[in-house]
């Protein structure tokens, strides 16, 4: 009985000491955040990229002929395999963060979801444009149509979602700051 006693208050101290060291050793939860806020941010700034140098490039004169269309869609292409590229190595880095907050865990599988579809997206993009810039007749860009519609729509639903998850991701941690 004198030994229980006696080792009641030692058993309460060491798991209370085991718990503190165990909270010091992970992850807070602001910690966490701003890891997946960082993947975020960069996938973010890996779109703003190639979107100001497809604007440029629309901004630029447009075709005045089919070979001038074909040159377009060639550099076209070399821009989405560029991003594509880019957005891979993005989401490898992404895909190896671990979380022990089961809401940043969800976080985390929904943005690989939506960055492995971005990525797909400008693959797909590339092999369209690199088709297109192949074509040997004017009257060939018409099939490409759907395609072209499909990507399009494609694109717009994932940045739909990816600003989605961005916006309850800042609102989820928006308490630990």
């Amino acid at each position: 009985m004198f030994l229980i006693r006696r080792s009641t208050p030692l058993l309460a101290v060491g798991v209370a000491l085991s718990l503190s060291l165990a909270s010091c050793g992970g992850e807070n939860k602001a910690s966490q955040c701003n890891k997946l806020t960082a993947a975020t941010d960069k996938s973010v700034s890996i779109n703003k990229k190639y979107e100001e140098q497809l604007q440029k490039l629309q901004q630029g004169s447009s075709p005045k002929n089919f070979n001038e269309a074909k040159a377009l869609f060639g550099k076209l292409a070399g821009i989405f395999t560029s991003f594509s590229g880019e957005l891979k190595a993005s989401n490898q880095e992404a895909t190896k963060l671990s979380f022990s907050d089961d809401k940043l865990k969800e976080f985390h599988t929904r943005y690989i979801k939506i960055a492995g579809e971005q990525e797909k997206l400008a693959t797909d993009g590339n092999k369209l444009f690199q088709k297109a810039s192949k074509l040997q007749k004017e009257a060939d860009f018409r099939q490409l149509g759907p395609e072209f519609i499909s990507i399009s729509q494609r694109s717009v639903s994932n940045t739909q979602e990816g600003k989605k998850l961005v916006d309850e991701l800042k609102a989820y941690c928006a308490d630990t700051k």
